[in-house]
């Protein structure tokens, strides 16, 4: 992936077939291990998955569509700057910051936190009840 640049892997794709309607999650980390990872997981999960690796990136992605929900490197996110930060607040995208000592993030309050390594259980569970809460399709 080059800059600006943010990829989108979905159900179906190639075959024709156009899935249901399935919560988008918008991964954002710079450790490209750690988001082909979590793409998986996700897509098994059944949701539509995008992922960006620099906040430049992010903004792109968003630029194209809003999330259901945002998944970030709370380091990546700051030093992306406030534009990463004011964006998803404009946008009322809910966050889940994947922070290595859970400090979470001055410009996101009420941003869910999971510490990394992410306990998969646990993220799958915040992100559940994060698209619950706000009504999205599909997984609740």
């Amino acid at each position: 992936m080059s800059g600006g640049e943010a990829a989108v892997r979905s159900p179906g794709d190639g075959d024709g077939v156009q899935p249901p309607a399935s919560p988008t999650i918008l991964v954002v980390d710079d450790d490209r291990a750690l988001v082909d990872l979590l793409a998986v997981v996700f897509e098994t999960e059944g949701y539509l998955v995008r992922w960006a690796i620099s906040g430049r990136d992010a903004l792109a992605a968003l630029e194209q569509a809003v999330p259901d929900v945002v998944l970030a490197d709370e380091p990546l996110l700051r030093r992306a700057g406030s534009s990463l930060s004011e964006r998803l607040l404009a946008q009322r995208v809910p966050v889940v910051l994947l922070d290595p000592i859970d400090v979470g993030h001055p410009a996101l309050p009420g941003a869910g936190v999971v510490t990394t390594p992410p306990d998969i259980a646990l993220l799958l569970a915040l992100i559940a009840r994060l698209l619950a809460q706000q009504g999205a399709p599909g997984k609740r």
